[in-house]
């Protein structure tokens, strides 16, 4: 959205107040026995890197590598309403043809800024880790009057003038590979052709620019965790197996998709199993140096399957053996389904415990024990930071029972607050010293609830933790020209990254730096894409004067906007009288 604000920012008020972070932890004892110690030393960290998801996975458009052609799912066309713009998908040629734009020659010419673009924005779930983009050619018209056409690349991150890739009117540019790894989250890429005519409209009956994509490839990071619930069937009833038993369930993920399952066997893997292949969509289509699954959709997989798999149980020896049933997505996130143990051929319980009614009495890890009392420590921090979207959170805690700790044990990850789409449900284990660690999704603000369960017949929880995720989003502002005089205007341009935005688009203070403070003297709206537009025409500035000006999230809070309060990048201004 844009607006549009003539006057001269003075005797504004002040600058809101920032909120302040908490963490608050909670703890529920075991109403049947002796509790566990559940140390948690919770530590929110950030990280120098861009967002670390778990996984990853590659997106092919137009071609894969060897040619094969798999359209342009996840690409959409943005224009500015001039007639003679053209968008076109020959795509379906193998080993040639273009995602292509052009500002061909128009009786009307173009005015300044006119513009056809090919916009692929990365999914609410993902960011965009890495991407190549092939472009065959493009061309641009050039004037000595100053009068150019444009072919661009340009990704999230970057701020004018700085793109992947820039023919400013100088005609054909021959084949280029653009290749980048961000250092930043990025949400979108953008592919265009325009006019940038500077001394004025580029002319009539002249072609002004064309850009042709032949294949991109995008690796997109994924922070979902697949949710799997309705565990059923005799692989799982506690009662000594012989002959085949299964295990059912229905397994859903809010990201690419669920992918696929399998059992592991006292710690050996046994085949995959695809799963649903979503009539082809969900198949690896191979083809990456780097391992990631591959797809031409970037959503390839069916949100929720039901599923079952078996298990020749007589292929066992006597006796208990552990199973876990993991589930992952397109991307490798993977959830434990299940962990646990059964028994073949007549076996007693399991870790030695009789089957009581049928209920298996089995400890959670090694060395649960009675007359403990839980502790928690916060890395020597009662705070936690405020950490920028996209930026690593982790949780780190360790657990004990006094000074012996519970190795092997899972530990249960599930959303107390927070938005729907930002919920979680998923486990961790600790290791041999009790530790463990659980890497935040990316997302908004939210709070965590980590529990622990001694025995897999207790009725409720040992112990549990709650920890406060908080998360300012990441706001990115251009102001151009640097340099202007009374009578003019400065145009803004920008864009927030932090999903999901609400559908009335999330509202941000204009700021002003008078001193020390920060006064606001207006307000624009980003769309639902995170992006907004805003204009400014000085009149009144009576000597040259340097201004800074920024965006920032109302102290108040912007609607249903579930992020902690933020600011973009500050842009100075030089205005003469």
């Amino acid at each position: 959205m844009s607006s549009q604000r003539t006057d001269t920012p003075q005797d504004l008020p002040g600058p809101p107040a920032r909120a302040v972070a908490r963490l608050t932890m909670r703890f529920s004892p075991s109403k049947c026995r002796a509790t566990a110690i559940l140390a948690l030393a919770l530590t929110l960290a950030t990280a120098l890197s861009a967002a670390a998801p778990a996984h990853q996975m590659t997106l092919f458009s137009c071609h894969t590598p060897n040619g094969q052609p798999v359209g342009y799912d996840g690409w959409t066309i943005s224009r500015t309403g001039q007639s003679r713009m053209s968008a076109t998908n020959t795509c379906a040629e193998n080993n040639a043809g273009t995602m292509g734009l052009e500002l061909a020659a128009s009786p009307y010419g173009y005015p300044n800024g006119a513009v056809i673009e090919w916009v692929f924005s990365a999914p609410s779930w993902a960011t965009i880790a890495k991407y190549t983009i092939q472009v065959p050619d493009s061309f641009t018209y050039f004037s000595n009057a100053g009068i150019v056409g444009q072919a661009l690349i340009q990704a999230s991150d970057e701020s004018d003038p700085v793109y992947d890739y820039r023919n400013l009117g100088g005609g054909s540019s021959g084949p280029v590979r653009v290749e980048r790894t961000p250092s930043d989250a990025v949400e979108w890429i953008e592919v265009n052709a325009s006019c940038d005519g500077e001394g004025g409209p580029c002319p009539a009956n002249t072609r002004i620019s064309r850009m042709d994509v032949a294949s991109s490839a995008l690796v997109l990071n994924d922070s979902t965790i697949p949710v799997v619930t309705g565990l059923a069937g005799g692989l799982l009833s506690g009662s000594t197996l012989s002959g085949t038993a299964e295990v059912s369930f229905t397994a859903s993920d809010k990201g690419p998709g669920i992918y696929s399952a399998w059992l592991v066997l006292d710690g050996k893997s046994e085949p995959r199993v695809l799963l649903d292949s979503n009539n082809g969509w969900c198949v690896d289509l191979g083809q990456t140096t780097d391992g990631t699954r591959a797809f031409a959709h970037p959503i390839p997989c069916a949100e929720s399957v039901s599923a079952s798999l078996t298990l020749d149980t007589d292929q066992l020896a006597a006796g208990q053996h552990t199973l876990q049933l993991i589930v992952d997505d397109a991307t490798g996130n993977q959830t434990i389904a299940y962990d646990g143990t059964i028994t073949t051929s007549g076996a007693i319980g399991a870790n030695g415990g009789a089957i009581n009614g049928g209920h298996p009495h089995i400890a959670n890890g090694s060395s649960p024990c009675a007359g403990e009392a839980l502790e928690v420590a916060v890395n020597g921090r009662r705070t936690p930071p405020v950490v920028l979207y996209g930026k690593r959170v982790t949780v780190k805690g360790v657990l004990h029972c006094g000074t012996v700790p519970i190795r092997g044990a899972r530990i249960d990850v599930a959303t107390l607050g927070g938005p729907a789409s930002a919920a979680v449900a998923t486990s961790v284990q600790t290791g041999l010293d009790g530790s463990f660690s659980y890497t935040v999704p990316t997302g908004p603000d939210r709070t965590l609830q980590f529990s622990y369960t001694a025995f897999s017949d207790d009725p409720g929880p040992s112990a549990s933790a709650t920890a406060q995720i908080l998360i300012a989003p990441r706001i990115r502002l251009r102001i151009g020209p640097h340099h202007t005089s009374n009578g003019h205007a400065i145009r803004w341009s920008g864009t927030i990254a932090g999903r999901p935005y609400p559908p009335q688009g999330v509202t941000l203070d204009v700021e002003v730096r008078e001193g020390r403070h920060w006064r606001i003297f207006d307000q624009v709206v980003a769309n639902g894409k995170g992006r907004f537009h805003y204009s400014y025409r000085f009149h009144a500035t009576t000597q040259p004067t340097t201004y800074t000006f920024r965006v920032a999230l109302p102290h108040t809070g912007s609607g249903a906007y579930p992020y902690t309060l933020g600011a973009s990048n500050a842009v100075k201004v030089r205005v003469s009288p």
